[in-house]
């Protein structure tokens, strides 16, 4: 499959206001939220936003920051305009709240299915949770403001919070015995970081589900952008665009490979932090079955 990246998405069409003209196309700045010069998390949504641009006839180039920021940095930076157009990331009423939210869930709800980063050695310990309740005694850790926190706090479980980068040292030291990582995540993660953490693995017997996902952010000002963009998703959804590119997308395709949800203990949990734009999202943009 051919990539659609942040360097150099640039699609045809005369636009104003919001966006540029073909010949001069708008810069969109998104988050880079590693050291990493690469981050692997952002192939899909950057390609899955290149597919909406071009589908709404708009020309725009996507890079990230040139520096690292958390979360809740780049939601600040988002909203004061300084320097960050868009961000990826969950929903929740709070977030929904001061950002321009598109409501489409980009993997369809997969984000929601959490496995868990933990030590090689810890895998014992995880064979015999079969509830909820078992999860109680299990301290685990979330990156920085991010809105999950809160959900898997709500249930019950001891949590800490920290920047993104040394989410991998917390587990690698004990510090913490797991960080719950998207389906789509977890495994490139993994990968990216196996000569320097080469005991971090995906613990093999566990899913957590709860309804969340991953949308475009914007600032609250950039509604004609935003509609563009939502008008785009939807154009691809439409045409069946969306749900091959989702298909298609390595980054899905071998996390479920690799996963094998349907041979895991499936743990549910609440999700209350649900905006109200999320829950009147239909049913059809929900991956119901990954």
């Amino acid at each position: 499959m051919q990539r659609i990246l942040a360097l150099s998405i640039v699609v045809a069409a005369l636009v104003t206001g919001a966006v540029a003209t073909a010949d001069e196309p708008r810069t969109l700045v998104y988050p880079r939220a590693t050291e990493a010069l690469r981050d692997p998390r952002d192939d899909y949504p950057v390609g899955l936003l290149g597919i909406a641009l071009r589908k709404a006839g708009i020309a725009a180039r996507l890079r990230p920051t040139d520096d690292v920021l958390q979360q809740s940095e780049a939601v600040l930076r988002l909203r004061q305009g300084q320097g960050v157009d868009v961000v990826f990331a969950g929903d929740a009423a709070s977030l929904a709240a001061v950002t321009r939210m598109v409501p489409i869930p980009l993997t369809r709800g997969l984000l929601g299915h959490r496995l868990l980063l933990i030590r090689r050695a810890d895998q014992p310990r995880f064979d015999l949770v079969r509830a909820r309740e078992d999860l109680r005694r299990i301290r685990m850790a979330q990156g920085r403001g991010w809105p999950d926190m809160l959900i898997l706090a709500d249930a019950g479980i001891p949590m800490e919070e920290a920047p993104y980068d040394a989410l991998f040292d917390l587990v690698a030291a004990s510090t913490v015995v797991a960080v719950p990582r998207g389906v789509v995540e977890i495994y490139a993660e993994i990968a990216a970081r196996a000569h320097t953490h080469p005991d971090l693995v995906a613990e093999s017997g566990l899913v957590l589900a709860y309804k969340y996902d991953m949308f475009f952010h914007l600032r609250r000002e950039d509604g004609e952008l935003a509609a563009a963009i939502e008008s785009g998703l939807r154009a691809a959804h439409a045409d069946g665009s969306f749900q091959a590119y989702f298909r298609a997308s390595p980054v899905i395709r071998d996390a479920l490979s690799q996963a094998k949800l349907a041979s895991r203990r499936r743990i549910e949990l609440d999700n209350a932090l649900l905006s109200p734009a999320a829950r009147a999202i239909p049913d059809e943009f929900w991956h119901a079955d990954p």
